[in-house]
């Protein structure tokens, strides 16, 4: 008769290594093409070891992968081909002296979707700059992780879909219209994403500093603007006499992917002798309206 005093009882743990099969063994991957993620053709990258180094077999759900549809990169390292795949689909991998090794390579990828709200969205219908705005991510499932990308060229952050919440805090420094990125991954690396803009205050906003050093120490070497809420821009530079030293122009190439624009800027090489600069900024808002702005700047070796 089985006993309920634990007393009796003496428990026994052990932390236990499992390693790589010593005869055969995948290194990295399997890596995919996203064509795959989109159940169109594409490849597979996997680098392996194998001991026997020779005759290594590849299937594919269930199916030989022939030889001409795979290269060998290098001794460790094959591309293949895969003609169908399917939603999960066994990679197996099988050598000369008969031992294999499989994975499971999952496509399925939910849809990416997000929201976000703020005190003053609710009450006025209007985000503040430098106010606390509050991301949700209400993407479907499956995927395991998620990254968002806050459209001012900031790092992208990384959350788990095993986090304890699917909320994230942000805040812009100043107004625009920020292109505001979700992008979730599976665990076999595909990705699919959503773009929403985020206006915060009028809408755009447009940078200039009053003085620049093109002196070639990495720091100020151009003068530009720091735009945002922009669909089309066009920068000049003119000397007091209305010369013109510099003309760039950018314009989103999608208006429906919007990138945002990193003007190059003017470096000075063609600088006459004056004491002062005037730059030009003409700038087209998503909405057609056209913002312009003009003023003067003073340029220090």
């Amino acid at each position: 008769m089985c006993s309920s005093r634990t007393s009796d009882y003496t428990y026994y743990t052990e932390d236990i290594e499992i390693k790589p099969n010593p005869n055969l063994h995948i290194i990295s991957g399997p890596f995919i093409e996203n064509n795959l993620c989109e159940g169109k053709p594409g490849r597979i990258t996997v680098e392996v070891f194998d001991n026997n180094q020779e005759g290594l077999i590849f299937y594919y759900d269930g199916k030989v992968i022939q030889e001409e549809e795979y290269e060998q990169v290098n001794n460790q390292t094959f591309t293949l081909i895969i003609e169908n795949p399917v939603e999960e689909g066994e990679f197996k991998i099988l050598n000369a002296q008969g031992c294999s090794i499989s994975q499971l390579i999952k496509l399925e990828l939910g849809e990416p979707e997000f929201s976000y709200t703020s005190a003053s969205l609710e009450s006025s219908n209007n985000i503040l700059a430098k106010e606390e705005i509050t991301f949700s991510n209400d993407s479907s499932n499956p995927y395991v992780r998620s990254e968002w990308i806050f459209g001012d060229f900031s790092e992208p952050v990384i959350q788990s879909h095993t986090a304890t919440s699917s909320t994230i805090k942000y805040s812009y420094l100043s107004s625009g219209a920020y292109p505001v990125t979700l992008r979730i991954y599976n665990t076999n690396g595909c990705v699919q994403e959503i773009t929403h803009v985020v206006v915060v205050g009028k809408g755009y906003n447009i940078t200039l500093p009053n003085v620049f050093s093109p002196n070639n120490d990495g720091m100020n070497d151009y003068y530009r603007p720091l735009v945002s809420g922009f669909k089309e821009v066009e920068f000049s530079i003119f000397d007091p006499s209305g010369n013109q030293l510099y003309l760039e122009s950018m314009e989103e190439p999608n208006p429906n992917h919007i990138e945002g624009f990193d003007l190059k800027g003017w470096d000075a090489s063609n600088a006459t002798q004056a004491l002062y600069f005037i730059y030009s900024f003409r700038g087209v808002l998503f909405d057609e309206t056209v913002v312009e702005k003009s003023g003067t700047f003073i340029l220090i070796q």
